[in-house]
């Protein structure tokens, strides 16, 4: 919002500016934490640890409050300076977890003190962000494609250790926030969606090479399908076709050279990385993602090829939501979590325990909470005093719809079982924290609009 240029602008804003706190804002992160206190709470009575539960995501709630506090006092360009040093920190973060960090449920990706621990992603998240958001404030040209890869070099560091870890959905919620970052920062809408194909067929060769193999353990392929199996999982097969292919492409470009018909080098060049990437994305994922997650992705195309694996979660999570009808069965009243068949229900599939106890009602309730949570970031972003707010805001508003639309969907089996929690909703004391940083942030950026 321009300052006026009335006298009285020039003198020291009123108390009512000095303080413009976002109360939408914080009724809307309040209300979100408090539907994730009362399903922590009513599901305390299922195994032993739910009391902790509960006890160490509020002392989380008080961090986190304090520092989102902190950040509205803050004016938020005095992180602008320092994007290096903040995209190194995150960075570093990441690299020492490898080495010092401690093995939860599968992942090397959290720090431990004493008896708190604190997951380096969820640090690293936020001040990517930052240094990201300045990044871009300072690049303007975005004429060709090749502009697109300073910034996606930029993102490579931080998923490619997250996926060393292996933590697959801290991974994969860098890529909503770079691509929606960049559009709205200016870069061309066709090279975002020829960027979006060639990631999908670089991801595609290790997911088609993980549903063949699930599915030839239930002997339920075709000979040919058998073949593009063996030839997808690794060894003399793959490197056989991917000269092929790679000859196929040079062959093409030789010919329409010879038909005086140009292709760019750098065309060429996108073609021949996409296959070398694709093939690289499959040794990636056969020596460093966990086979469940990968069959977490598959069975969202074929839940029946793994029924009591993969396919298990949503089964149940469908379930819950359908059992709770229009009002629920009532507050602590959550029988598919007090019988066990429900999985994960603190965290991934906290939604599904919402749905169950307070029903469609209670469930549309939390959805409203966080398209207003997205629509008010987005409008702070649109109403920013300059350009790194308004990236830095953009960037939180995609974050937080990412979130809310793939853990939601996931536990409808619309989306992909891929470890994402929800939003100030699931348990996870640095996920909570993480997630109310953010929030400062954009307070911070409704804030000082109107201080200098």
């Amino acid at each position: 919002m321009p300052l006026s240029s009335s006298p009285s602008s020039s003198r020291t804003p009123s108390i009512f500016k000095e303080w413009n706190v976002d109360w939408m804002m914080v009724f809307l992160a309040l209300s979100l934490v408090f539907s994730g206190l009362l399903a922590i709470y009513s599901s305390e009575g299922v195994g032993l640890h739910h009391t902790d539960h509960l006890f160490r995501q509020c002392c989380a709630f008080a961090i986190g409050a304090a520092l989102a506090f902190g950040l509205v006092v803050v004016p938020y360009q005095v992180f602008q300076s320092y994007y290096w040093w903040s995209y190194l920190f995150s960075a570093l973060c990441l690299v020492f977890v490898l080495f010092t960090g401690t093995v939860f449920r599968g992942t090397k990706g959290w720090f431990m003190f004493g008896p708190f621990r604190l997951q380096a992603s969820e640090v690293a998240r936020p001040l990517f962000l930052l240094s990201f958001a300045s990044y871009l404030d300072r690049k303007i040209q975005w004429e060709n494609f090749r502009a697109l890869v300073p910034p996606l070099a930029i993102m490579c560091v931080p998923t490619g250790l997250l996926l060393l870890q292996p933590d697959l959905s801290g991974a994969i919620v860098y890529v909503p926030i770079v691509v929606g970052m960049l559009y709205l920062c200016g870069a061309r809408a066709l090279h975002l969606i020829s960027l979006g194909v060639m990631t999908a067929i670089i991801l595609g060769v290790p997911l088609t090479s993980t549903y063949l193999e699930l599915a030839m353990e239930n002997d339920s392929l075709t000979s040919w399908q058998k073949l593009v199996g063996s030839v997808l999982s690794g060894g003399w097969q793959t490197l056989a076709a991917l000269a092929a292919v790679s000859f196929v492409i040079l062959s093409v470009a030789w010919f329409l050279k010879k038909m005086k018909i140009q292709m760019p080098r750098f065309l060429l060049a996108s073609a021949l990385g996409t296959v070398f990437l694709g093939a690289a994305g499959a040794a990636i994922v056969q020596h460093h993602i966990k086979n469940y997650q990968r069959e977490r992705l598959v069975t969202f195309v074929s839940p029946s090829i793994d029924p009591l694996g993969s396919g298990y979660q949503v089964r149940q999570s469908k379930i819950a939501i359908g059992s709770g009808r229009v009002l629920g069965k009532g507050f602590t009243q959550a029988t598919q979590v007090r019988l066990g068949f429900l999985p994960a229900f603190h965290t991934d599939f906290i939604f599904s325990v919402i749905a169950e106890e307070f029903g469609f009602l209670g469930a549309l309730i939390v959805m409203g909470f966080y398209l207003l949570l997205v629509w008010r970031g987005f409008d702070i972003a649109a109403n920013a005093r300059d350009k790194f707010g308004s990236l830095m805001a953009s960037g939180i508003a995609i974050m937080f719809a990412f979130y809310g639309f793939i853990n939601i969907g996931m536990t409808l089996g619309l989306t992909p079982v891929v470890g994402i929690p929800l939003p100030l909703v699931s348990y996870g004391g640095s996920g909570l924290v993480s997630h109310l940083f953010a929030v400062g942030l954009l307070m911070s950026i409704h804030r000082h609009r109107y201080v200098l």
